[in-house]
């Protein structure tokens, strides 16, 4: 190394000596000595008598940095370097206090021979007593560490798995409350809808409140949709009949083209198959509570019902009366002659746009008949272009309103 000396000796974090700033070492190759180098106070005295440096000349200037750290003053310090060269020449170095131990001050006498031949090897230190006890006090240290290490690692571990479990029960918990919650706003729905169909059951009886509606249609606006249900008024059925072969068959029912008995009128009606376990309606929100499960889907239908006969607006199709007959329940609805949006897209030829206007109204008429929704706090949560109509004369109607929801005053959302 030629310059061991405390500043080339680094101690990192755990207390253990690095050696450090290899410019002036050199390998020994072909002989047993290199010319001097290094810090004078560190210099062995071989380098000042004979102008030469062995291995050994490491070993002493080990020994003096040994010396500095058991007694906290250089061996060989002196008022100039003249009387300090003098000294390390003759071996001559201040006492060694009593505190030091023995071997300890035995071992530092030893690498401070003046002869390089008499001073121990850095192997032969490394076999002392003193120097295997601490060897074997840094292997228990690192055992020590190892074991930590795991334990530590093992406690992450412990302290991970409690977060997930704490976690986990937070989500359980959070869960539960939302079902709770859940549950408890079904159950307030189906009571005030009980509440609310009643009141539409009782509207719809009174003959003056439906000739006053029925009053407000021009020739050809009425639409009736077939559903089973509990019981409405079994007689208005006769005041219709079919007119014609089905205009749409789908896969919620059958639309027909009907007419009015009393006065002659051409009225379209459509029917919807009715299916045992109701299979095709599993996607409309379920009204899960026990006390309607026997009936909750004639029920939904009651609610579809209660949503469309509140809506008078110029963009929505209107609603005109419900009855039962035989097991099947009927909804009439204004009529509009034209055709969907989706089939206005069809139809356009290719390369052809619908023109800006086209869009604008189109948009205008949407957006007014949602408007019109929102406020009544009505989501109609099935908007597409097959649910919006373009009458003849381009006006737009929003109809189908199977899975509409009220939102009630302190309901901010609607399940999916």
């Amino acid at each position: 190394h030629r310059d061991l000396k405390p500043e080339n000796i680094l101690i990192d974090k755990d207390g253990n000596a690095k050696l450090a700033d290899f410019g002036l070492a050199a390998k020994i190759e072909g002989k047993s000595y290199l010319k001097v180098a290094g810090t004078f106070y560190y210099t062995p005295p071989e380098a000042f008598t004979w102008d030469r440096m062995t291995v050994e000349s490491d070993v002493w200037a080990l020994g003096v940095i040994l010396t500095e750290l058991v007694t906290g003053v250089h061996p060989f310090a002196e008022k100039s370097q003249a009387e300090s060269e003098s000294k390390i020449k003759n071996g001559i170095f201040a006492p060694i206090p009593e505190y030091v131990p023995d071997e300890l001050k035995k071992m530092i006498e030893k690498m401070l021979q003046v002869d390089p031949l008499k001073r121990p090897s850095v192997e032969e230190l490394l076999e002392t007593e003193v120097m295997k006890h601490q060897a074997q006090i840094e292997r228990d240290k690192d055992e020590q560490k190892k074991e930590q290490s795991v334990t530590e690692i093992l406690a992450n571990a412990v302290r991970e798995k409690n977060k997930e479990i704490e976690k986990q029960n937070e989500f359980e918990k959070r869960k539960a409350e939302e079902d709770a919650e859940k549950s408890r706003k079904i159950l307030e729905d189906n009571l005030q809808l009980k509440q609310q169909l009643e009141q539409l059951n009782q509207q719809l009886i009174a003959n003056s409140q439906v000739n006053e509606r029925q009053q407000e249609f021009e020739p050809t606006k009425s639409v009736i949709i077939k559903k089973k249900i509990l019981s409405f008024d079994e007689n208005k059925v006769r005041n219709y009949q079919q007119i014609g072969e089905p205009i749409n068959i789908g896969y919620q029912g059958t639309v027909y083209r009907i007419s009015r008995k009393d006065n002659q009128l051409v009225n379209e009606s459509k029917e919807l198959s009715y299916i045992d376990n109701f299979s095709n309606y599993e996607k409309i929100k379920m009204l899960t509570f026990e006390t309607f499960d026997p009936i909750y889907k004639e029920e939904q239908i009651k609610k579809q019902t209660l949503i469309h006969f509140h809506l008078h607006h110029e963009n929505i199709i209107e609603f005109v009366e419900a009855f039962l007959h035989e097991d099947n329940f009927y909804i009439v609805m204004e009529l509009a002659q034209g055709e969907n949006l989706s089939d206005f897209y069809t139809k356009k030829k290719n390369g052809e746009f619908i023109t800006e206007e086209e869009a604008w109204r189109i948009l205008k008429g949407i957006a007014s008949g949602i408007a019109y929704l929102h406020s009544k706090r009505i989501l109609h949560k099935d908007l597409r272009p097959q649910n919006v109509l373009l009458t003849s004369d381009g006006t737009v109607k929003i109809f189908n309103f199977d899975i509409s929801e009220e939102l009630q005053p302190n309901q901010d959302f609607s399940y999916t």
